[in-house]
């Protein structure tokens, strides 16, 4: 175990550091935030003091890493959901972003996967020459129109971001996502000098309704300088596209009764109006106050209570636009418990301690027609103190405001 002490600034910038590390042999040194990861390095040991004042290797990512590690040279990062995360030193000494959290392994697919027009074979990362461990599923497609499909059960209806993880090298062509057999996206080209494994490409932005579907990739042709059409994939990923509230009402802090859960009622939960003013923590009088995320959504209470105490009660308010009266799905993230009221009918509580992740709750609800009243209660038991909040959006007309707009 290394105990890193005080040993001077980091060259690059200053940040909020998470979790630090020492390799066995002194050459390097990783230091986490929540959104990057710098390493350190030398070609001999050196002290933490030198190492620090070294050109880092740097990558960023969405995981929240609160722990780094070193095992022998592979990096171990871990965060508040425990999740648990290996690089290897050719990812992170050629500085590339992490993918998102929740990749999904084309391999997961292996008994559904078919190609067309084309061979398809698995070929390993070491077999390629790249010092990583993993393979690849590769269409050996020799023209046009060749293709790779795969079936997906979609867990809700919303737009959805889909990505995958690609191969980039002189023999790879262009590829286009389609879902159903229409197309979702504009041609991405993997033509690249030398072979590149590791790409995250963004494919496209569908609306897709809830149950199974194919999505397949598409050779669409090829660059002037690409000796062939084929197409290599790890993984992919689909992220739900759907805006975040990113404008609120807060008012707070209140007194926590119970350090475990918010199930005492407070007044703001009886048919809240903005004009009202209430009693908060020592008798002070509080009122609502608008506020606004930043470009993550995040909204962060313990920054507008810098003050409060360890166990507290906030308030947050938005109003949500919906063309159609609809069932919906509810998402949220919390730190810690949280309950939520959409148009004054409870539709969802969970006494949790835990760090705020997006849709880490998923309830359904009902949004009628036109503006609904969302409020939020949030509790806090210590650390962070946050929200994130957005209705799944198939037709992307769901939008957020402060107030119910004419």
């Amino acid at each position: 175990v290394h105990v890193l002490g005080c040993v001077g600034e980091l060259s690059g910038g200053a940040f909020r550091i998470t979790g630090a590390s020492l390799s066995d042999d002194g050459t390097r040194l990783a230091a986490c935030t929540y959104t990057g990861l710098w390493v350190y390095h030398a070609d001999k040991k050196m002290s933490p003091a030198e190492l620090i004042k070294t050109e880092p290797w740097s990558l960023t990512h969405d995981m929240s890493v609160e722990a780094a590690g070193f095992k022998g040279d592979d990096l171990i990062l871990t965060n508040e959901r425990r999740d648990i995360f290996k690089l290897s030193p050719w990812w992170y000494e050629q500085g590339l972003d992490l993918p998102p959290r929740d990749i999904q392994s084309i391999f997961k697919h292996e008994e559904d996967i078919y190609p067309d027009l084309a061979e398809m074979e698995t070929q390993s990362y070491r077999d390629m020459g790249v010092l990583i461990d993993g393979c690849q599923v590769v269409l050996l497609a020799e023209d046009m129109d060749a293709r790779l499909t795969w079936p997906l059960d979609i867990p809700r209806s919303d737009r959805y971001t889909f990505s995958a993880i690609l191969t980039r090298g002189p023999e790879y062509g262009r590829v286009q996502l389609y879902v159903d057999g229409q197309p979702a996206g504009e041609p991405q080209d993997l033509y690249a000098e030398k072979t590149a494994v590791g790409s995250w490409v963004p494919l496209g932005v569908p609306s897709v309704t809830r149950g199974y579907h194919e999505l397949t990739l598409y050779v669409v042709g090829k660059s002037e300088q690409s000796a062939g059409y084929k197409v290599g994939i790890d993984s992919y990923h689909l992220q739900p596209a759907s805006p975040f509230a990113k404008q609120f009402h807060l008012i707070g802090p209140f007194d926590k009764k119970n350090p475990d859960d918010i199930d005492t009622p407070l007044p703001p939960e009886k048919d809240p109006d903005l004009a009202d003013s209430f009693t908060g923590i020592g008798g002070k009088k509080i009122t609502w106050k608008p506020t606004e995320t930043r470009d993550d959504a995040l909204l962060r209470i313990g920054e507008a209570f810098p003050e409060a105490p360890r166990y507290a009660v906030a308030y947050a308010l938005t109003y949500a636009y919906s063309k159609n009266a609809r069932l919906a799905d509810l998402l949220v993230g919390s730190d810690d418990q949280v309950a939520v009221w959409v148009n004054g009918k409870e539709v969802h509580r969970n006494n949790v301690g835990r760090g705020a992740f997006p849709d880490s709750d998923i309830v359904p609800c009902e949004l009628n027609a036109g503006w609904n009243k969302v409020l939020c209660k949030i509790g806090q038991s210590g650390g962070g103190w946050g929200l994130f909040l957005r209705f799944n959006d198939p037709d992307g007309s769901l939008k957020y405001g402060l107030k119910a707009e004419e």
